[in-house]
């Protein structure tokens, strides 16, 4: 399993008593951000057979995976390398079809870009996502991935140089035509940017960095 959010996880209880599998993963959701049980929209009720961490590797007939903690999109996710065949099936942390959400408060704008650099760093020569194609070129893919997301920073900023405050404007103005299905995925993007500026040194809010708060420029 590579996480625990409510269009993978639950699957496993459809699927075991069929197949018989045993069931891996990192463990509970939100265990490692502290969360209380029933906080967001995670799959509390998964619970993996076995745990795996960072580097563990399963093995079976002429297999053999890796996994590969990076935490971001959630903080128990899993990336799994397919040795033979040197390629990674990368879960949501890379989308074949677009970039992936990172929402509060199990998901983190930080841990996720840091998730992405560790991958930049791997030697796999093709990703199988759990949504969208194959990607080929994973080390292109990957690098244009950090760089939309230091690009979203930078508009940020500039949006808080110009006084706009409040996450709402902030997307009004960085979203222009945006489908309105789209906005709510939008304002968590954007609320989980601005906690990573705030973490860095980067944005200040008047409060707790809350949907609600409003935000500045530090000093």
């Amino acid at each position: 399993m590579t996480h625990t959010h409510r269009d993978h996880s639950p699957n496993t209880k459809l699927l075991q008593p069929v197949t018989g599998a045993t069931t891996f993963g990192y463990g509970q959701h939100g265990a490692d951000r502290g969360l209380a049980v029933g906080t967001g929209t995670g799959d509390f009720d998964y619970q993996p057979d076995i745990e795996l961490k960072d580097g563990d590797i399963v093995t079976g007939n002429g297999w053999t995976l890796e996994a590969v903690h990076t935490p971001g999109h959630a903080s128990n996710h899993l990336c799994y390398a397919l040795k033979e065949e040197n390629v990674l099936f990368s879960g949501d942390q890379v989308m074949g079809w677009s970039t992936t959400v990172v929402s509060e408060p199990d998901g983190h704008m930080g841990d996720y870009i840091g998730s992405l650099e560790k991958l930049l760093a791997r030697s796999e020569e093709r990703y199988w996502p759990n949504h969208g194609t194959c990607i080929e070129d994973p080390q292109t893919y990957v690098g244009a991935l950090i760089a939309h997301r230091r690009d979203r920073e930078k508009q940020i900023e500039r949006c808080l140089q110009k006084g706009l405050d409040n996450i709402e404007d902030l997307v009004s103005e960085m979203y222009k035509g945006l489908d309105p299905r789209l906005h709510n995925g939008a304002c968590r993007a954007v609320h989980s940017h601005l906690i990573h500026m705030i973490e860095t040194n980067r944005a200040a809010c008047n409060g707790a960095p809350s949907p609600e708060a409003l935000y500045s420029l530090p000093g």
